[in-house]
């Protein structure tokens, strides 16, 4: 993700699977860019869907 077309990298989406924030962290806590301090920071939300297989429906 850039803020403008030629910026440079400012951030990154995951998306887990998952309704267990503690196997979503331990997924986070497991990739390798994080394990060796690539992210400044990181935060964890919940994702709400409105499409594709998280609501029963087809991924474009």
């Amino acid at each position: 993700m850039a803020d403008q077309e030629d910026a440079p990298f400012c951030a990154s989406c995951f998306i887990y699977f998952t309704d267990d924030r503690e196997e979503a962290e331990m997924l986070l806590h497991n990739d390798p860019y994080y394990r060796n301090g690539l992210y400044a920071e990181t935060h964890l939300r919940r994702f709400r869907p409105a499409a594709g297989r998280w609501v029963g429906g087809v991924t474009w």
